[in-house]
């Protein structure tokens, strides 16, 4: 009988242990660590002009400028056009059409000429063209 006196004792001895420990051990307030409330900066939108100036001037085409513009661009999506009197390429370096007439003659420029009339790209200014004695690849 005494070892189950002795045995509750100690049972509710250990209880009130736990209990106290679990009392004291939660954690406090100050233990937890808040974020500091910052004011809020909300960026203004400045009103600047919808367009900048870049001095460029949007000036309006006329109807030959532009047509003979679509013409070069036709015409260089053609390219290259290689036959048995000249050869024709686009150099995007230069921003010309080159061309090769071969065995060099006016009959061939004539030739040449003639295609320009016969596909429609007569128009196309000559200072759009380089003429060279070399082959061009």
């Amino acid at each position: 009988m005494w070892k189950n006196k002795l045995l509750l004792i100690a049972l509710v001895l250990l209880a009130v242990v736990a209990g106290l420990i679990a009392l004291f051990d939660k954690p406090s307030d100050e233990e937890v660590k808040s974020v500091p409330a910052e004011k809020v900066v909300i960026p203004t939108r400045i009103n600047e002009p919808f367009f900048s100036d870049t001095g460029a001037k949007d000036e309006p085409m006329s109807d030959d400028e532009y047509r003979v513009g679509q013409l070069i661009n036709k015409f260089r999506n053609v390219c290259p056009v290689n036959n048995e009197f000249f050869v024709v390429d686009f150099d995007y370096k230069i921003d010309k059409f080159v061309v090769y007439i071969k065995d060099y003659s006016e009959k061939n420029r004539l030739v040449f000429q003639k295609y320009l009339e016969d596909a429609g790209y007569i128009e196309i200014p000559s200072s759009w063209f380089v003429y060279t004695n070399n082959v061009y690849r």
